[in-house]
C-alpha cells in the first residue's frame, strides 16, 4: 500500500509539473500558450478574390487572445469600403455598423469571430477590371507591468550592498517597460565595463522607465503605441519623489502617476530619495526599495486586403 501511495504521488507530480511548465517557460520568456502578439488572426480566409459581377465575396478570421489576462475590448473596422454595400457579422461581439465589429471582455486564450461581406457591383456597373483594395484595422485594449527591486545602503557604514538590484520578469504583451537603474559602481573586467546598481542614503537618485515595442509585424503594420498621461503609474514602496528634481509624475509618494503623453519607444524619468531608515536598517546600513510600475493602451494594427474582378470574368458573366 505504501509504494502504491508513493508512486500516485509521484505520477501526480510528474502531471503537475508538466502541465505548469506547458503555461510557463522557466527560461523568462512567453509560454508555450502565451505570446508577445495578444491579438493575432487565425483561421483567416476570402471566400473569393476575383468574384464575378453581382456576387458576394467575404473575408473571415477569428480573433484570439493570447495574453495571459482577458483582453477589455477589440474593434475590427474596414473604415473605406469603396463604396460597395457591407454588412458584418460579429459572433460573440456588438456590431458598430455596416463594417466594424466590438468584441468585450475576451477571455485569455479565446477566439471571437469575424466576418464582413461585399457585394460585388452588377456587370452593367462594371468597366473594364476593377481593383478593390481595402485596408482595415484591429486595435485592442491591453496593459502591462514590471517590478524592480533597488538596495540602498548607508555609505558611511557598507561599502556594497547584502543583495543585488532585481528586475521582475516582463509582463506578456506587445509593449513592456524596462528600466535605467541608479548606478552605485562601476567596475572593469577582462576590458568588459560592468555596472552595479544601489542608490545611497539621503542621495537622490534618478530612474528612467523605458517603454519598448516587442509585438512582431507578422500581425500587420504596427501604428506606433500612445501611452496618454495618466495612463503609467508607479507604486513607491521605501521611496518618495525628490521634489527638487525633474519628474515626469505627478504626486509625491504611494501611486504616482504620469503626467505627459509617450510614443513607444518612448520613455519618462523621476528622481526619488529613500525614505528614513527604520532602526534595524540603521544598524546594518542598508534597505531596499522598490517600484511597480502599470501601464495600459490601445494598440493598433492595420492591414489589406485586395479583390480583383476581372474583364474575363465580366465577358463570362
Amino acid at each position: 500500500m505504501k509504494n502504491f501511495t508513493s508512486r500516485i504521488f509521484l505520477m501526480s507530480l510528474v502531471f503537475l509539473l508538466v502541465f505548469v511548465s506547458g503555461c510557463i517557460d522557466f527560461g523568462g520568456n512567453t509560454g508555450t500558450y502565451y505570446k508577445n502578439d495578444v491579438i493575432t488572426l487565425e483561421d483567416y480566409v476570402v471566400t473569393e478574390t476575383a468574384p464575378v459581377p453581382g456576387s458576394v465575396t467575404s473575408i473571415k478570421f477569428s480573433l484570439r487572445n493570447n495574453g495571459d489576462k482577458e483582453v477589455p475590448r477589440a474593434v475590427v473596422a474596414f473604415p473605406d469600403t469603396k463604396g460597395l454595400k457591407t454588412d458584418v457579422e460579429c459572433k460573440n461581439g456588438n456590431k458598430l455598423n455596416d463594417h466594424a465589429c466590438e468584441y468585450r471582455n475576451i477571455p485569455s486564450l479565446e477566439d471571437r469571430s469575424f466576418a464582413i461581406n461585399f457585394k460585388i457591383p452588377n456587370t452593367e456597373e462594371i468597366k473594364g477590371s476593377m481593383t478593390f483594395n481595402f485596408n482595415y484595422q484591429i486595435d485592442y485594449d491591453y496593459q502591462g507591468s514590471r517590478r524592480i527591486t533597488i538596495p540602498i545602503i548607508d555609505d558611511t557604514k557598507i561599502k556594497q550592498p547584502v543583495t543585488k538590484f532585481q528586475t521582475g520578469q516582463p509582463s506578456i504583451g506587445p509593449i513592456t517597460a524596462d528600466f535605467d537603474p541608479p548606478v552605485g559602481r562601476t567596475t572593469k573586467r577582462d576590458n568588459q565595463v560592468i555596472n552595479e546598481y544601489w542608490g545611497v542614503k539621503d542621495s537622490p537618485f534618478e530612474i528612467k522607465v523605458n517603454f519598448k515595442q516587442v509585438g512582431s509585424t507578422s500581425v500587420g503594420k504596427v501604428i506606433p503605441t500612445n501611452i496618454t498621461a495618466g495612463k503609467a503609474s508607479l507604486k513607491l514602496v521605501g521611496m518618495t519623489v525628490d521634489s527638487e528634481r525633474i519628474c515626469d509624475f505627478t504626486g509625491s509618494g504611494g501611486t504616482i502617476y504620469s503626467k505627459f503623453d509617450v510614443t513607444v519607444p518612448g520613455s519618462l524619468v523621476c528622481s526619488f530619495k529613500a525614505t528614513s531608515f527604520s532602526m534595524q536598517e540603521n544598524a546594518v546600513g542598508f534597505k531596499t526599495v522598490s517600484i511597480d510600475a502599470s501601464f495600459s493602451y490601445t494598440y493598433l494594427i492595420r492591414r489589406s486586403e485586395t479583390i480583383m474582378v476581372t474583364i474575363e470574368k465580366i465577358k463570362k458573366g
